[in-house]
């Protein structure tokens, strides 16, 4: 198994570990679909073509869903890194 596909294993492992085991990820996760829901602009901006005109309310929530993606990424991020060091322990 290639190291990319190592990488993806264990980034969608340590996500669901995350989200079963982490309230504080689980909460930002939530608010994210919450935000994604509420306000399509979101998903039109993520997964969309084209231009795209926001309002300063739309505006408003985008920069909160970058602050909470952020958070969430902070604490994979930080999970993955003491995966690695548990890991070099171990060999």
């Amino acid at each position: 198994m290639t190291i990319s596909a190592q990488f993806t294993e264990i980034d969608s492992d340590v996500m669901m570990s995350l989200s079963e085991s982490n309230p504080e990820y689980a909460a930002l996760k939530d608010q994210m679909e919450d935000l994604k829901r509420q306000n399509p602009c979101i998903t039109t901006l993520m997964e969309g073509d084209g231009e795209l005109h926001l309002s300063t309310e739309e505006h408003e929530t985008l920069k909160e869903f970058i602050r909470l993606y952020m958070q969430a990424d902070n604490l994979e991020r930080e999970q993955l890194y003491f995966r690695a060091m548990q890991t070099d322990l171990l060999t």
